[in-house]
């Protein structure tokens, strides 16, 4: 089979663009771009509202003075207040003393009590000048023949209870009886004056060793929560003595040699 020729193409004879054709198309495309700009500036693109955009304030230039003008003072611009919603809770720090205990056992039984309340606090010791009695005596005798005639006389008063007092000076004095209570001792005096005997009375002045207990705590300033306060004053102390006051806080004070569990050892 003979392969047939192939038919030549046809050729179309196109005529070259005139001269400037291509820059005239260009101008009219960016005319066109231009002028489609410029009608979504105009008419498509979202105007805001009027309440967005906010007129700065005026300024009222007759109500300006200038401060070194007479009659003329700063004043200071009033705040509202925070909504008492807005305000938080403040915490303030409160301190306080709680005794006196004559008896470290009873100290730290009211140690325990404050673990159990979670409280933190510090146990100290503080040496306390304590009146143990009331002595009702006569006046130094020179010797203690004199001393021993005196109290003979005493005796056919009526007045038995009494003994010599040898003091550094070399003197006696004679005791006429110890009394715990004050009242006890002026009683003795009446009735020795009454028979003609001038006495005196002297206060007994001992050391003791006493027991605090310092308190520190934060808690919300609110009066009616049941803060640390209301709870400790309705705790029994085993003692009448030992009294819940408010202190000083940050007071340096002495600590007690042994600590009771869960306390702290004071500056």
């Amino acid at each position: 089979m003979k392969r047939g020729r192939t038919a030549p193409l046809a050729v179309f004879d196109v005529p070259p663009p005139a001269p400037g054709g291509f820059l005239k198309w260009m101008f009219a495309l960016l005319l066109l771009a231009n002028i489609g700009l410029w009608m979504w500036n105009q008419w498509i693109r979202e105007i805001p509202e009027a309440d967005t955009v906010r007129a700065r304030p005026s300024i009222a230039a007759e109500k300006m003075q200038l401060l070194t003008e007479p009659g003329v003072s700063l004043k200071r611009r009033v705040t509202k207040p925070a909504h008492p919603a807005e305000i938080p809770a403040q915490r303030v720090t409160t301190c306080y003393r709680l005794g006196p205990f004559t008896d470290v056992k009873l100290a730290a039984k009211a140690t325990m009590v404050l673990v159990e309340l979670h409280v933190e606090y510090i146990q100290r010791r503080e040496t306390q000048k304590h009146v143990a009695g009331y002595r009702v005596y006569l006046a130094p005798l020179p010797s203690k023949a004199a001393a021993d005639r005196r109290r003979a006389e005493l005796s056919k008063l009526g007045f038995r209870d009494h003994a010599v007092l040898p003091d550094e000076g070399g003197k006696y004095a004679i005791s006429l009886g110890v009394f715990s209570v004050e009242a006890n001792a002026r009683k003795r005096l009446v009735e020795l004056s009454a028979k003609g005997v001038k006495a005196r009375v002297q206060s007994l002045i001992e050391p003791r060793e006493i027991y605090w207990i310092d308190i520190q705590d934060s808690e919300t300033a609110d009066p009616s929560s049941d803060g640390i306060s209301a709870r400790l004053q309705r705790q029994d102390w085993n003692t009448p003595d030992a009294k819940l006051t408010q202190a000083v806080c940050g007071a340096p004070q002495e600590p007690v040699s042994t600590k009771a569990p869960g306390s702290k050892s004071a500056p």
